[in-house]
This record gives structure tokens, C-alpha cells and sequence, in this order.
């Protein structure tokens, strides 16, 4: 997968990490997802295909999702609130309902 370069098979390679993602999340798989969002990441910083624009909407969610798994990690509640209001001010981002459903998931435990 990571050799191939067409734009369409290249959004499909992202849009699986993110439900592999998802799923190790919810799961509680925290191992399985800190290799998995590392990978993402590198993943986003070697694409040569996909614009700006996409790339910026999935290093977002990168940046909450690696913020709301330390959380879960070692349960820092100070964290949300600040995460909750950071979302709210971001504009490009994929998975923004999923990710405000896990903030709020871990403001009410």
C-alpha cells in the first residue's frame, strides 16, 4: 500500500487507518493504537499525492486522537475541557463528530 501513489487508492489507505484507529480506540487496544497513530503519522508526512488541504484535515485529527489517547492512558481529566474548546476552533478536520463524542465520553466518566 505504501507504494501506491493514485490519489484515489491513496484516500482509501488514510481512510483505513483512521477506522483502524477508531476501532483500537474503542476497544481500548492502547498498544495496537500508539503503533497505529505513529504510523499515520508517517504516513501523512511521506503522501506526495493528496493536497494540502486533506493532509491538514488528518494531521488534525491526528493531533486529537494522540491527545484523547494519552488522556485515556493515564486519565487526565485537566485535558478536555481545553481539548473540547481547541475541536470546537478547528475547521478542517476529518472525524470531528467521532472525536467530540470521545471528548465527551471522557468529560462525563
Amino acid at each position: 500500500l505504501a507504494k501506491l501513489q493514485n490519489p484515489s487508492v491513496t484516500t482509501e489507505k488514510f481512510n483505513l487507518k483512521i477506522l483502524q484507529l477508531r476501532i483500537y480506540f474503542e476497544k481500548n487496544y492502547i498498544d495496537q493504537a500508539e503503533s497505529t497513530v505513529d504510523s499515520f503519522r508517517h504516513i501523512i508526512q511521506n503522501d506526495k499525492v493528496l493536497p494540502e488541504s486533506y493532509k491538514e484535515s488528518h494531521k488534525n485529527f491526528y493531533y486529537f486522537y494522540l491527545k484523547l489517547l494519552s488522556q485515556k492512558k493515564k486519565n487526565e481529566r485537566s485535558v478536555i475541557s481545553d481539548l473540547k474548546e481547541k475541536l470546537n476552533s478547528t475547521a478542517n478536520i476529518i472525524c470531528k463528530k467521532w472525536l467530540k463524542e470521545k471528548i465527551k465520553e471522557a468529560d462525563e466518566q
